[in-house]
């Protein structure tokens, strides 16, 4: 990787220039030439405003089911299949069951089973989930599902889910300089909910107002 490419690449993280950093990635992706981290980087921004280039995204993300980050490629081909467009292939399915102690995993699988309509495996998969490893997102879709929980309950796991979102204002990908970093910043944004932005947190309150102090 050349000095001009790294520094180009950095500078536009650091400005947070999608547009600019996508157009930087882009061709080492098509060459063949980019890292794991290049491509897993440049197939979340391709999903994302201006692009929403709902073709390409997946197409990076299925690159990397048989690399060592392949269970990030399948959260987001996930995410994308769920939350974006449910359209194309759901190999992303096999790669999350593979990994049964995942939290991340079990939510997402709750997300697909909700998205087909099969309400039981949609219930038993998100508190699966919970039961692994709390964050916002999966408290929240929690909440919202299982017909079980008391009153106490839900005020209880909206206190947990308030206390794990560190960023209730989160505006941008933030103050940062990499593509790791960068990376992380979309994950806690749009995969667990660590990092959210104030509209989100304001619905939260409002959807969520007679279980809070």
């Amino acid at each position: 990787m050349s000095s001009t490419f790294a520094e180009d690449l950095q500078n536009a993280i650091k400005e947070d220039d999608t547009s600019k950093i996508v157009n930087i990635l882009e061709p080492k992706v098509h060459a063949g030439t980019a890292t794991e981290s290049e491509r897993l980087l440049c197939g979340i921004l391709l999903m994302m405003p201006p692009f929403a280039d709902y073709h390409a995204a997946p197409l990076i993300f299925n690159s990397l089911h048989n690399g060592t980050r392949r269970f990030e490629a399948a959260v987001w081909s996930a995410y994308h299949y769920t939350v974006i467009l449910p359209d194309g292939d759901t190999k992303f399915k096999n790669t999350l069951l593979s990994f049964p102690y995942s939290s991340i995993a079990a939510y997402f699988l709750s997300e697909f089973f909700g998205l087909i309509k099969n309400r039981h495996k949609e219930l038993i998969e998100i508190r699966r989930s919970v039961s692994l490893r709390m964050f916002p997102f999966n408290i929240i879709k929690l909440m919202e599902l299982d017909e079980e929980l008391s009153i106490d309950d839900k005020i209880n796991l909206f206190k947990i889910a308030s206390d794990l979102i560190l960023d209730k204002d989160a505006c941008g990908s933030g103050n940062l300089s990499t593509i790791e970093g960068m990376i992380q910043s979309y994950w806690e944004n749009l995969i667990t909910g660590t990092r959210i932005t104030k509209e989100l947190w304001n619905y939260y309150k409002k959807e969520f107002k007679e279980y809070t102090d």
